[in-house]
């Protein structure tokens, strides 16, 4: 019976890689009897994002990039499996009727489901994933900010509550380096049989400091001034891509997460974060997200703005 792979995410573990790994290489993995649909992919992205917008009503929805509709007409009569791929189907689960109609609809045409999903250390995935609420238009700062999806086994409880769907669980930690080739391997694939010489890596992020100009335009929802965006220098160095938070705000989510991570381990056997690596990476030239990103910060750019008039 053919399958239908629906990786889901998490966001910030390595899924754009995997897309344009899965994009650029459709003809090979056709050879191999795996199809990778269009529809549903934006313009210029990799991924199915608008399959996922639609179902959770997302703003950004738009019927020319391809809807649930259309893709079932594309893969319906096809003999291949098919591979699904959006970091926006985690925000999809919060709606659950439409995501069980999702798979039910993918089930009744033929095919079984797969879920695939890699988990990240929270203490590493928080930060990236709230600057990434910043990049969609989010206004929130760090203290008001949910820790969405960040409970995996909650995360997990919700796809399982869909009928007749495996589930794969990953370590992006433990796979970081190689991610892609990790996921080829849950579809039994290697990267010789896409004729590819090594692992495929995308890196879209940006500077702190862009980061940081983007929430304080979020946040009144016009362009700082130009003495206002210089202020940002004494903050954060334009250089500076390192992220990190506080040792406190660490430790207190490695115990906050603590219990979820066992069980995630006694389940799936996914290594548990150690105390250690919370303070792995710290650099004393570095500010810390959750202090960096906060009400303190919008009136210390506004007030140098006032002193320097």
């Amino acid at each position: 019976m053919r399958k239908c792979f629906i990786h889901v995410g998490t966001h910030k573990t390595g899924t754009t890689s995997i897309q344009h790994l899965l994009s650029r290489n459709s003809s090979a993995l056709r050879e191999r009897g795996y199809f990778y649909p269009q529809a549903g992919r934006p313009d210029l992205l990799s991924g199915h994002h608008n399959l996922a917008w639609e179902i959770s009503g997302d703003h950004r929805f738009r019927n020319n990039y391809g809807s649930i509709d259309d893709l079932i007409r594309e893969v319906k009569y096809r003999s291949d499996h098919i591979i699904l791929s959006s970091e926006d189907f985690v925000w999809s689960l919060d709606n659950k009727a439409k995501f069980s109609d999702f798979i039910l609809l993918l089930q009744s045409s033929g095919f079984l489901v797969t879920v695939t999903l890699y988990v990240r250390n929270q203490i590493d995935y928080l930060p990236r994933a709230y600057l990434t609420f910043l990049e969609s238009g989010g206004d929130l700062s760090w203290s008001d900010w949910p820790f969405l999806n960040a409970d995996y086994c909650d995360l997990l409880r919700r796809i399982r509550e869909n009928a007749n769907v495996d589930v794969i669980v990953r370590s992006y930690d433990h796979a970081r380096t190689s991610v892609c080739r990790d996921f080829l391997s849950i579809l039994n694939l290697t990267q010789r049989d896409l004729h590819l010489d090594g692992e495929v890596r995308v890196n879209a992020s940006r500077s702190l400091r862009e980061y940081l100009l983007i929430f304080l335009q979020n946040r009144p929802g016009t362009k700082l001034l130009e003495n206002e965006e210089a202020a940002l220098n004494t903050l954060v160095s334009p250089e500076t891509k390192q992220i990190r938070l506080s040792p406190a705000l660490s430790v207190d989510l490695f115990h906050r997460f603590r219990s979820t991570n066992r069980n995630l381990f006694l389940q799936y056997g996914i290594p548990e974060p150690k105390m250690e690596a919370t303070f792995e990476q710290d650099c004393p030239d570095t500010p810390y997200v959750d202090e960096l990103f906060s009400e303190s910060t919008e009136v210390y750019i506004r007030n140098y703005s006032k002193d320097e008039r």
